[in-house]
């Protein structure tokens, strides 16, 4: 198993008015940045969206922390202690080791959207093809 990381940061409001490109049905689906609604479909994306590519959750845990504490500070919510990304780590390890993907998607100030994704490849949710490789997702124990 591997992981790809993706990101997203934009308006709020486009995402929105866009939001049936967030489905593979779409025909703009694959050319459009916003986060699809499945996490796994993330897969379905062109390799040039793919921000990383890991073969140690550690490491797709590393830079997740570093994408989530760059935007932290501008979360729209309260943020409670254990909200912190540095107290969220131990949870997304044991999360990737166990073939479940994460995904921190938050509200901005600004009115501005954040979504940071790593996707377990191969996926348990779906058989996907790698979007790096193109190879096909081996049978895996689905959910």
């Amino acid at each position: 198993m591997h992981y790809h990381g993706y990101l997203w940061q934009g308006s709020g409001e486009e995402r929105q008015f866009r939001v049936s490109e967030t489905y593979p049905e779409h025909p703009d689906f694959g050319l459009s940045p916003l986060p699809p609604q499945r996490v796994c479909w993330w897969l379905l994306k062109p390799a040039s969206m793919v921000e990383g590519t890991w073969e140690s959750p550690g490491e797709a845990v590393a830079w997740l922390a570093e994408r989530y504490a760059a935007v932290f500070p501008r979360i729209r919510t309260d943020r409670p202690e254990w909200y912190a990304p540095r107290a969220r780590q131990g949870f997304w390890l044991d999360s990737l080791e166990q073939g479940t993907d994460l995904v921190c998607a938050h509200w901005l100030q600004g009115g501005e959207g954040f979504t940071a994704a790593v996707v377990c490849c191969p996926n348990r949710w779906e058989e996907l093809p790698c979007p790096v490789t193109g190879a096909p997702a081996p049978p895996a124990e689905r959910m």
